[in-house]
C-alpha cells in the first residue's frame, strides 16, 4: 500500500458570463483532494466525487468498482485489520483503484513508446514504467553524510565508510518511492475519476475521528511525532519532545502516534521513517516535516515556523 502527502489549495471560483462556463479553477475545487485533505494518499487526490449508481464506488476508462468489491476485500484480512480498514474504507477504495489505473496507464504510456507488450503480466508492466521514470535517480555524497549525522541511533558508531554504501541504496530507494508517489497521484489528471459523492463525504468525516485529525482543528499548532520504539535502535526524539512539550504548554498540541498501531493514518500522511515529526499551524496546515532525529534546539527552530516562540 502506497502512500501520500496532502495538498492544500485555495481556489477562486469564476464564472464567464460571456459564455456562461465554468472556468479550470471552479472545476478543480471539485476534486477530492480539494474538498477532503488528507483524505485521498495517491491515485484519488485529483478524483472527482459525483453521482454514480447505487452501490458503485468509483468508476475511470473502464475500471469499474463497487461497494461489495470493497467489503470483501475488507472481509479476507485478519480480524484485527478488519476493525481498522473497515473505518478507512476509502483508503481500500483508493488501494484497490490504484493497481487497476496503473496498468491502464502504463500499457499506454508503453505502448506509445512502441514496445512489445505481449505477454506482460500487470506486474511487469507497472514495474518496466516505474523503472523508466526512476532509471536517473542518484544521490550525492552529501546527502548521505547529512542522513548519518542526523540518524546516529541506527548506526550504533559505525564509521561512515562502512555504512555509506547502505545509506546510499537506502536513499536512492526513498527518491524512487517519491518519484512513484508523485506520479500516481497524477492518475487522476491523466484520466477521468470519478468517485461515489456521498459516500465520500461520510468517508471523509469518519477519516477524522482519530488523534492527529482533531487536533489539526482545535486552533492550536500542532506537532505529531510518529516513532515505534525499537530495542536495538532507541531514539531520544520522544524525550526532546516531551521536553519542548512541558516548557512550552497549551500554545502547542503534540500527538504521538506509532506507525505499527496507527499504519493507515501513517500512510496518509505519507510517513514512511521512523521517526518522523509533522509541524502544522493554527489553521492545520502542514508547514514542515522531519524523517529522523531531533533534538530539542532543532524542534524548537522548527516551531518557530508554525508560529510558537
Amino acid at each position: 500500500m502506497n502512500t501520500l502527502q496532502a495538498y492544500r489549495m485555495v481556489w477562486a471560483a469564476v464564472i464567464c458570463a460571456a459564455i456562461g462556463i465554468a472556468t479550470a479553477d471552479e472545476t478543480e475545487t471539485k476534486t477530492v483532494d480539494a474538498l477532503h485533505p488528507n483524505l485521498a494518499t495517491g491515485a484519488l487526490t485529483y478524483a472527482q466525487p459525483a453521482d454514480l449508481p447505487d452501490g458503485v464506488l468509483l468508476t475511470a476508462e473502464g475500471v469499474h468498482i463497487t461497494r461489495e468489491q470493497i467489503e470483501e476485500t475488507i472481509a479476507q484480512q485478519p480480524p484485527h485489520v478488519r476493525t481498522m480498514l473497515a473505518k478507512e474504507m476509502f483508503y481500500v477504495l483508493e488501494q484497490e483503484a490504484a493497481g487497476k489505473l496503473l496498468v491502464r496507464a502504463a500499457r499506454k504510456a508503453l505502448d506509445g513508446q512502441g514496445r512489445n507488450l505481449e505477454g506482460m503480466s500487470d506486474e511487469q508492466l507497472i514495474n518496466t514504467l516505474f523503472d523508466q521514470m526512476t532509471e536517473d535517480v542518484t544521490t550525492t555524497e552529501a546527502d548521505q553524510q547529512a542522513f548519518y549525522q542526523d540518524n546516529p541511533h541506527f548506526f550504533h558508531g559505525a564509521p561512515f565508510e562502512r555504512v555509506q554504501p547502505m545509506i546510499a541504496q537506502y536513499l536512492a530507494q526513498e527518491k524512487k518511492q517519491h518519484r512513484v508517489d508523485d506520479y500516481i497521484k497524477t492518475l487522476g489528471q491523466q484520466m477521468t475519476i470519478e468517485v461515489a459523492g456521498d459516500w465520500t463525504q461520510q468517508q471523509a468525516r469518519a477519516a477524522q475521528e482519530n488523534p492527529l485529525d482533531k487536533a489539526r482543528q482545535g486552533g492550536t499548532p500542532t506537532v505529531a511525532l510518529f516513532y515505534a520504539a525499537s530495542p536495538c535502535c532507541p531514539d531520544a526524539t520522544a524525550a526532546e519532545l516531551a521536553a519542548v512539550d512541558r516548557e512550552i504548554g497549551s500554545r502547542l498540541n503534540v500527538v504521538s502516534l506509532n506507525p505499527n498501531t496507527e499504519p493507515i493514518l501513517a500512510a496518509r500522511y505519507g510517513v514512511r521513517s521512523n521517526p518522523a515529526l509533522l509541524f502544522f499551524d493554527a489553521e492545520g496546515r502542514e508547514i514542515s516535516r522531519h524523517q529522523g532525529s531531533m533534538n530539542r534546539a532543532e524542534i524548537t527552530t522548527q516551531l518557530a515556523d508554525i508560529g510558537v516562540n
